[in-house]
């Protein structure tokens, strides 16, 4: 890739390499700011779409790789997955990644969502019924955010994008976020 983005500037190789090496790096700023000026049109209109995003890896030592299903394999694979967010432009119907944000699961989400089936299956058809209607006394809960990993990486994502937004689009015209089946459900 930097050989590629070399080749089509009159930057040398060893700049962009040095571009790259830099620990600081803002990719979503730089994301931003490369829509800012070439892509974005404050007359259109836009979506913000959220996507999760898996690749293929074969080593051991990757950071956050997982097992994960994958639908074109039909089998359990060694992949790595990210939650990309895009603005998609209503009027040319395309899209533009924004934030990319890398989701590693944990061994705690996996062995909660153990612990929640079993639980289900402990219910049978024989225990006692509980009484219809609400309880004398009680009070309203608080609305609790949903705790699973997705949910917390969009929201730690979008807060970022948001504001980023704010700063250098504070015209630009957005009005539903479009999310996938994975972080669109709710988590009780």
């Amino acid at each position: 890739m930097i050989l590629s983005i070399s080749r089509m500037n009159d930057i040398s190789y060893q700049a962009v390499q040095r571009f790259y090496a830099l620990k600081d790096l803002d990719c979503t700023l730089i994301r931003l700011l490369i829509f800012v000026h070439f892509v974005c049109k404050l007359s259109h209109h836009y979506l913000i779409a959220t996507n999760e995003m898996v690749e293929a890896k074969a080593g051991k030592a990757t950071h956050g790789i997982g097992l994960f299903y994958s639908s074109t394999n039909k089998r359990v694979v060694n992949l790595v997955s990210f939650l990309n967010l895009s603005l998609v432009d209503t009027v040319t119907e395309k899209s533009s990644m924004t934030g990319c944000q890398q989701m590693v699961k944990t061994e705690n989400s996996r062995e909660s969502k153990i612990a929640s089936k079993v639980l289900k299956r402990g219910k049978d058809k024989y225990s006692v019924a509980k009484p219809v209607g609400r309880l004398k006394g009680s009070k309203n809960k608080l609305k609790i955010l949903p705790a699973g990993i997705s949910f917390t990486i969009l929201d730690a994502l979008l807060k970022l994008v948001l504001s980023l937004f704010a700063i250098y689009l504070p015209n630009l015209s957005y009005f539903h976020i479009v999310l996938d089946a994975s972080t669109g459900t709710k988590i009780i």
